[in-house]
C-alpha cells in the first residue's frame, strides 16, 4: 500500500463515525416528522402477519393456491415499503408501490369470476416463462456465447424435454406463447384490443386506482430527470435520507392499496372475523392519511 493510499484509507475509516452520527440524527428527526404514516405501514405489515400466525388465514389453503402466494407477496411489499419510508429512501419506494399494485390487480382479476380456473391459468403461465428462458439460453448457445457444457449446466436434456412438452400443451391459452403476452390473455382477448395494466384496470372498474397508484409510480421508477425533483427536503437539495411530503404520500398510498388487497383476500378466505377487523383497518388508514 502506498503512502497516499494509506492516507486515503485512514480518512475513509475516520469518516465512519462522522457519517453514522450525521445519518442517525437525520433518521431520528425525519422519523419524528413522518411518525404516523410510518406507524401505519408497520401496523399493516404486522396485521398481515397476525392473521397468519394467530388466525390461521392461510392454513386451510394449499401451497399451490395463487391467493395465498399473493397474500405473502403483498405482505413482503408492504414491509419493503416500510423499510424505504422509515429510512427516507424516497427514490426506491415507487418501485415497491407499483409491485404492490400489480399484486392487487392480479387479485382482482382472479377473484372477478371462475376463481379456480383463473388460479390454474396463473400457475400454468410459469410454463411459458420457462420456455422463454429455454429459448434465451439456447439462443446464447447457438450464437456461441456459451459452451454446450454451460448450456447443459443451465438446463438438462430431461428438463428441456419436459419444458417443451408442457409448453406445447398450454401455449394456446397464452397467444401461442408470443413474447410479452400476459397470463390473463385468454380471459380478455375477445373484449380488449390491447391488454395491459391500464386497460385491465379500466375494464375491472379500477381506473382511479390505476391513476393513483400505478400510472404515477411508473413514471418514477425508471432512470429519468424526474428523479432530480425528489432529492429535496424542506426546499434544500440533499443526498438523503429524505422525509418530505412525497415520502408521506407514497407511504399513505401503500397503506391504501395494501388494505384493499387484504380485504379482498380475507373475503376469499371466508375469514369469519372480517367485520370485527374493521376498527383495526380504519385505524391503520387514519394513521396514513
Amino acid at each position: 500500500m502506498t503512502k497516499d493510499s494509506a492516507l486515503l484509507t485512514k480518512q475513509y475509516v475516520d469518516y465512519f463515525e462522522e457519517f453514522y452520527r450525521e445519518i442517525t440524527n437525520r433518521l431520528v428527526n425525519g422519523r419524528k416528522k413522518r411518525k404516523t404514516v410510518i406507524q401505519g405501514i408497520n401496523n399493516l405489515y404486522i396485521l398481515y402477519h397476525f392473521l397468519i400466525d394467530k388466525k390461521g388465514v392461510l392454513k386451510t389453503e394449499c401451497s399451490q393456491n395463487a391467493l395465498s402466494v399473493l397474500y405473502v407477496k403483498c405482505m413482503h411489499s408492504i414491509n419493503g415499503i416500510y423499510l424505504c419510508v422509515n429510512n427516507g429512501l424516497i427514490t426506491e419506494t415507487p418501485a415497491l408501490l407499483r409491485t404492490l399494485f400489480e399484486a392487487y390487480l392480479t387479485i382482482e382479476i382472479i377473484l372477478e369470476k371462475d376463481v379456480e380456473s383463473r388460479i390454474n391459468l396463473w400457475y400454468e403461465y410459469s410454463g411459458i416463462i420457462r420456455k422463454h428462458y429455454l429459448d434465451d439460453i439456447k439462443d446464447s448457445y447457438l450464437k456461441k456465447e456459451i459452451s454446450k457444457r454451460e448450456y447443459r449446466e443451465l438446463i438438462s436434456i430431461d428438463q428441456e424435454k419436459k419444458v417443451i412438452k408442457n409448453y406445447m400443451n398450454i401455449k394456446s391459452q397464452y397467444n401461442n406463447g408470443k413474447r410479452n403476452t400476459k397470463w390473463y390473455w385468454s380471459l380478455f382477448n375477445n373484449v380488449l384490443d390491447r391488454q395491459n395494466n391500464k386497460t385491465i384496470s379500466e375494464y375491472l372498474g379500477l381506473k382511479d386506482d390505476y391513476n393513483s397508484f400505478y400510472n404515477t409510480t411508473s413514471k418514477l421508477i425508471h432512470i429519468n430527470p424526474i428523479i432530480d425533483s425528489f432529492l429535496f427536503d424542506n426546499g434544500i437539495r440533499t443526498t438523503g435520507p429524505i422525509f418530505n411530503d412525497t415520502n408521506r404520500a407514497l407511504g399513505g398510498a401503500s397503506v391504501g392499496i395494501g388494505c384493499k388487497s387484504l380485504i379482498k383476500l380475507l373475503e376469499y378466505f371466508q375469514f369469519e372475523q372480517l367485520n370485527e377487523l374493521e376498527p383495526i383497518i380504519l385505524n391503520i388508514l387514519s394513521l396514513s392519511e
